[in-house]
């Protein structure tokens, strides 16, 4: 068994400040933390390890700051983690990149893929776009997951009613930042050896996964242009002119 899990880093709450009366928000402190959805992604994949015996490999797409979310994914117990340097953050080339990760003959593949729902910060949501690319089950926003042979089960709960959802694998499950599931702490001795491991995160780019250039702009939709017409001006009448008009009615 094989899983995959996709961090990706949010600015920390904790560092902004919103000035409504200016209508914009100011950066007072650029802290990233690891998008709190893609954290429980990553605590259901350790708790499938624990259970069947599973390899998890973390991975992250951005620039070279990501590479600290993975170093403390490992720290918590992940087996690898490949960091894939990219500028951009545009959905379809952070789906492209991970597709063609996925598809890497280097790597043999994944059973199962495990996502947050969407990050915080911008409500970017790649694990659709991942399943399509890869032809995979897609299950959603799912507040429980567990894994039963070679099938994957997950809960959600819709208002006052639970639903429970299952798909045979390969799978690409995306889990909310509120899903049950049991946080980890890494311990001190794994974060020191980690973050002392030169070798801790495997990094390559897009390119070398054999994207050509143009899997590599983002995608820009042409827009016609159409303009209203022009505003036609009213014009100011009197009581009796008003009447008047009535009264031909």
């Amino acid at each position: 068994m094989r899983i995959l899990v996709l961090l990706q880093q949010i600015l920390d709450p904790a560092g902004l400040m919103v000035n409504r009366k200016a209508g914009k928000v100011f950066i007072n402190r650029e802290d990233y933390l690891i998008n709190p959805a893609d954290r429980r992604a990553l605590d259901a994949a350790l708790a499938i390890k624990d259970s069947a015996g599973a390899a998890v490999t973390a991975a992250s797409v951005g620039p070279a700051r990501a590479g600290d979310a993975l170093r403390q994914a490992r720290a918590l117990g992940a087996n690898r983690a490949i960091h894939l340097l990219a500028d951009s953050a545009d959905e379809a080339i952070t789906a492209r990149g991970l597709a063609a990760l996925c598809n890497s003959p280097t790597l043999g593949g994944f059973d199962l893929i495990l996502t947050g729902d969407s990050a915080l910060d911008t409500g970017a949501a790649i694990g659709p776009r991942l399943a399509e690319a890869l032809n995979f089950a897609f299950l959603g926003n799912a507040d429980q997951c567990s894994l039963a042979g070679n099938v994957i089960r997950v809960v959600k709960a819709g208002g006052k009613e639970v639903h429970a959802y299952e798909a045979d694998l390969p799978a690409v499950v995306t889990l909310s930042r509120n899903a049950v599931v049991a946080t980890r702490y890494a311990h001190g001795g794994n974060i020191i050896t980690t973050y002392r491991d030169p070798d801790a995160v495997e990094t390559m780019t897009l390119a070398d996964l054999g994207l050509a250039d143009s899997d590599l702009q983002p995608v820009t939709a042409e827009r016609g242009q159409s303009f209203p017409p022009e505003r036609e001006f009213g014009k100011q009448v009197s009581l009796e002119e008003i009447a008047q008009r009535i009264g031909r009615g």
